[in-house]
Protein backbone atom coordinates (compact mmCIF):
# COMPACT_ATOMS: atom_id res chain seq x y z
CA UNK A 1 0.00 0.00 0.00
CA UNK A 2 2.61 2.16 1.12
CA UNK A 3 4.01 2.14 -2.74
CA UNK A 4 0.52 2.18 -3.87
CA UNK A 5 0.32 5.43 -1.72
CA UNK A 6 3.68 7.24 -2.89
CA UNK A 7 2.71 6.26 -6.44
CA UNK A 8 -0.77 7.88 -6.22
CA UNK A 9 -0.66 10.69 -3.86
CA UNK A 10 2.67 12.45 -4.42
CA UNK A 11 3.92 11.48 -7.68
CA UNK A 12 0.68 11.30 -10.21
CA UNK A 13 1.60 10.07 -13.44
CA UNK A 14 1.51 11.55 -16.48
CA UNK A 15 -2.22 10.34 -16.71
CA UNK A 16 -3.29 11.83 -14.01
CA UNK A 17 -1.77 15.12 -14.58
CA UNK A 18 -3.27 15.38 -18.43
CA UNK A 19 -6.45 14.35 -16.39
CA UNK A 20 -6.38 17.39 -14.10
CA UNK A 21 -5.43 19.97 -16.67
CA UNK A 22 -8.72 18.49 -18.75
CA UNK A 23 -10.64 18.99 -15.89
CA UNK A 24 -9.63 22.60 -15.63
CA UNK A 25 -9.94 22.96 -19.12
CA UNK A 26 -13.44 21.76 -18.74
CA UNK A 27 -14.41 24.31 -16.25
CA UNK A 28 -13.30 27.37 -18.40
CA UNK A 29 -14.87 25.97 -21.06
CA UNK A 30 -18.47 25.93 -19.77
CA UNK A 31 -18.18 28.86 -18.16
CA UNK A 32 -16.83 30.75 -21.85
CA UNK A 33 -19.28 28.97 -24.08
CA UNK A 34 -22.19 28.37 -21.45
CA UNK A 35 -21.99 31.38 -18.60
CA UNK A 36 -25.28 32.85 -18.98
CA UNK A 37 -27.36 29.34 -18.74
CA UNK A 38 -24.97 28.14 -16.45
CA UNK A 39 -25.74 31.27 -13.98
CA UNK A 40 -29.60 30.98 -14.99
CA UNK A 41 -30.31 27.84 -14.79
CA UNK A 42 -28.19 27.64 -11.15
CA UNK A 43 -30.19 30.39 -9.67
CA UNK A 44 -33.49 28.97 -10.75
CA UNK A 45 -32.59 26.05 -9.04
CA UNK A 46 -31.23 28.01 -5.93
CA UNK A 47 -34.59 30.32 -5.42
CA UNK A 48 -36.76 26.78 -5.54
CA UNK A 49 -34.89 25.39 -2.88
CA UNK A 50 -37.38 27.10 -0.26
CA UNK A 51 -34.28 27.50 1.87
CA UNK A 52 -32.19 30.58 3.21
CA UNK A 53 -30.16 32.45 0.70
CA UNK A 54 -27.25 31.88 3.07
CA UNK A 55 -27.62 27.58 2.64
CA UNK A 56 -28.66 27.42 -0.58
CA UNK A 57 -26.02 29.79 -1.82
CA UNK A 58 -23.83 26.70 -0.59
CA UNK A 59 -25.19 24.27 -2.86
CA UNK A 60 -23.90 26.64 -5.58
CA UNK A 61 -20.82 25.18 -6.94
CA UNK A 62 -22.28 21.35 -6.79
CA UNK A 63 -25.11 22.63 -9.04
CA UNK A 64 -22.34 24.12 -12.01
CA UNK A 65 -21.09 20.92 -11.89
CA UNK A 66 -24.35 18.85 -11.97
CA UNK A 67 -25.02 21.16 -15.26
CA UNK A 68 -21.79 20.75 -16.70
CA UNK A 69 -21.51 16.64 -16.33
CA UNK A 70 -25.32 15.74 -16.31
CA UNK A 71 -27.48 18.05 -17.65
CA UNK A 72 -28.66 17.64 -21.23
CA UNK A 73 -28.91 20.85 -23.36
CA UNK A 74 -29.69 22.20 -26.45
CA UNK A 75 -31.08 20.87 -29.94
CA UNK A 76 -28.96 17.73 -29.77
CA UNK A 77 -29.33 17.52 -26.01
CA UNK A 78 -25.98 17.21 -24.93
CA UNK A 79 -23.88 17.78 -21.74
CA UNK A 80 -21.44 20.47 -21.64
CA UNK A 81 -18.96 18.20 -21.35
CA UNK A 82 -19.94 16.05 -24.00
CA UNK A 83 -19.70 19.17 -26.01
CA UNK A 84 -16.40 19.79 -24.72
CA UNK A 85 -15.13 16.30 -26.19
CA UNK A 86 -16.92 17.03 -29.63
CA UNK A 87 -14.92 20.23 -30.19
CA UNK A 88 -11.83 19.11 -28.80
CA UNK A 89 -12.11 15.47 -30.65
CA UNK A 90 -8.57 16.52 -32.48
CA UNK A 91 -7.06 16.72 -29.47
CA UNK A 92 -7.51 12.68 -28.28
CA UNK A 93 -5.96 10.93 -31.55
CA UNK A 94 -2.64 10.77 -30.36
CA UNK A 95 -3.76 9.99 -26.18
CA UNK A 96 -3.14 6.66 -24.63
CA UNK A 97 -5.68 3.97 -24.72
CA UNK A 98 -6.30 4.78 -20.53
CA UNK A 99 -6.67 8.26 -21.33
CA UNK A 100 -9.78 7.91 -23.23
CA UNK A 101 -11.58 5.10 -21.53
CA UNK A 102 -11.37 7.72 -18.67
CA UNK A 103 -12.73 10.37 -20.29
CA UNK A 104 -15.34 8.24 -21.66
CA UNK A 105 -16.28 7.17 -18.42
CA UNK A 106 -16.83 11.19 -17.47
CA UNK A 107 -19.40 11.22 -19.64
CA UNK A 108 -21.68 8.79 -16.58
CA UNK A 109 -20.52 10.58 -13.95
CA UNK A 110 -23.21 12.32 -11.04
CA UNK A 111 -22.70 14.10 -7.99
CA UNK A 112 -23.34 11.75 -4.99
CA UNK A 113 -23.85 11.68 -1.35
CA UNK A 114 -20.86 10.01 1.01
CA UNK A 115 -19.82 9.01 4.28
CA UNK A 116 -16.48 9.94 5.00
CA UNK A 117 -14.90 6.30 6.49
CA UNK A 118 -11.44 7.35 6.86
CA UNK A 119 -9.26 10.82 6.47
CA UNK A 120 -6.40 9.90 8.72
CA UNK A 121 -4.33 7.54 7.11
CA UNK A 122 -2.72 8.89 4.85
CA UNK A 123 -3.78 12.88 4.67
CA UNK A 124 -5.88 15.58 4.60
CA UNK A 125 -5.84 15.00 0.50
CA UNK A 126 -6.26 11.41 0.64
CA UNK A 127 -9.47 9.90 1.96
CA UNK A 128 -11.68 6.88 1.78
CA UNK A 129 -15.61 8.36 1.45
CA UNK A 130 -18.24 5.29 1.22
CA UNK A 131 -20.94 5.68 -1.26
CA UNK A 132 -24.64 6.38 0.58
CA UNK A 133 -26.40 5.08 -2.64
CA UNK A 134 -23.60 2.62 -3.96
CA UNK A 135 -22.75 1.22 -1.00
CA UNK A 136 -18.91 0.98 -2.28
CA UNK A 137 -15.62 2.50 -0.55
CA UNK A 138 -13.85 4.92 -2.68
CA UNK A 139 -10.39 6.87 -2.01
CA UNK A 140 -10.05 9.93 -3.25
CA UNK A 141 -7.11 11.91 -4.05
CA UNK A 142 -7.62 16.28 -3.83
CA UNK A 143 -4.55 17.52 -5.98
CA UNK A 144 -6.21 21.22 -5.38
CA UNK A 145 -3.55 23.56 -3.38
CA UNK A 146 -7.13 25.02 -1.16
CA UNK A 147 -9.72 22.63 0.24
CA UNK A 148 -11.53 22.24 2.90
CA UNK A 149 -10.95 18.21 4.48
CA UNK A 150 -13.70 16.16 5.57
CA UNK A 151 -13.85 15.09 8.93
CA UNK A 152 -14.51 11.35 9.62
CA UNK A 153 -18.07 10.75 10.34
CA UNK A 154 -19.42 13.57 8.05
CA UNK A 155 -21.73 13.17 5.10
CA UNK A 156 -20.62 15.15 2.36
CA UNK A 157 -22.13 15.65 -1.10
CA UNK A 158 -20.33 16.81 -4.57
CA UNK A 159 -18.97 15.29 -7.71
CA UNK A 160 -16.16 12.56 -7.66
CA UNK A 161 -14.17 12.11 -11.17
CA UNK A 162 -12.58 8.70 -11.37
CA UNK A 163 -8.98 9.07 -12.31
CA UNK A 164 -7.95 6.06 -13.94
CA UNK A 165 -5.99 4.39 -11.20
CA UNK A 166 -8.78 3.26 -8.73
CA UNK A 167 -8.71 6.70 -7.54
CA UNK A 168 -11.20 9.52 -7.47
CA UNK A 169 -10.89 13.38 -7.53
CA UNK A 170 -12.69 16.27 -6.30
CA UNK A 171 -12.29 19.74 -8.61
CA UNK A 172 -14.31 21.97 -6.64
CA UNK A 173 -15.05 21.01 -3.23
CA UNK A 174 -17.88 19.04 -0.90
CA UNK A 175 -20.73 20.61 0.62
CA UNK A 176 -20.53 19.43 4.23
CA UNK A 177 -23.56 18.36 5.60
CA UNK A 178 -23.72 18.82 9.99
CA UNK A 179 -22.25 15.40 11.13
CA UNK A 180 -25.22 15.44 13.98
CA UNK A 181 -27.41 15.69 10.94
CA UNK A 182 -26.19 13.13 9.28
CA UNK A 183 -28.64 10.24 9.86
CA UNK A 184 -31.71 12.34 9.13
CA UNK A 185 -30.58 13.43 6.16
CA UNK A 186 -29.76 10.09 4.85
CA UNK A 187 -33.73 9.09 5.60
CA UNK A 188 -34.59 11.73 3.01
CA UNK A 189 -32.84 11.29 0.39
CA UNK A 190 -32.51 8.01 0.59
CA UNK A 191 -36.47 7.94 0.76
CA UNK A 192 -37.01 10.32 -2.23
CA UNK A 193 -33.73 8.30 -4.51
CA UNK A 194 -36.44 4.64 -3.33
CA UNK A 195 -39.50 6.44 -4.54
CA UNK A 196 -38.15 8.49 -7.56
CA UNK A 197 -35.65 6.73 -9.22
CA UNK A 198 -36.22 5.27 -12.72
CA UNK A 199 -32.89 2.46 -11.80
CA UNK A 200 -31.30 1.13 -8.98
CA UNK A 201 -28.39 2.43 -10.55
CA UNK A 202 -27.52 5.42 -9.23
CA UNK A 203 -25.94 7.25 -12.04
CA UNK A 204 -28.64 6.41 -14.26
CA UNK A 205 -30.58 8.84 -12.01
CA UNK A 206 -28.70 12.06 -12.26
CA UNK A 207 -31.35 14.04 -13.04
CA UNK A 208 -32.62 13.65 -9.19
CA UNK A 209 -29.43 15.54 -8.07
CA UNK A 210 -31.13 18.65 -7.66
CA UNK A 211 -34.04 17.50 -5.86
CA UNK A 212 -31.96 15.57 -3.24
CA UNK A 213 -29.43 18.45 -2.60
CA UNK A 214 -32.78 20.70 -2.11
CA UNK A 215 -34.18 18.12 0.57
CA UNK A 216 -30.72 17.78 2.15
CA UNK A 217 -30.77 21.24 3.04
CA UNK A 218 -34.51 21.67 3.71
CA UNK A 219 -33.89 18.93 6.61
CA UNK A 220 -31.05 20.78 7.91
CA UNK A 221 -33.02 24.10 8.10
CA UNK A 222 -35.47 22.53 10.04
CA UNK A 223 -33.59 20.82 12.15
CA UNK A 224 -31.09 23.57 12.84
Amino acid sequence: MSMRKDNIIYFPNNVQEQLVTILDEVFYFSIHTQDELILTLTEELIMAMGVSEDLADRSFSQLVWWITFCLPIGKQGETIYKQYLMKNKQNWGNKGPLLKEVLVSWLNVSPGFYYVENNEIYSEKVFTLCDLFERKNKLVCIYNEIFQPPKRGELVTGLLIPMGNGTYTNQNGFLHLPQDLSHTVTHEIVSYFNHHAKSPNYQLNSHLYPQLITLALQTIEREI
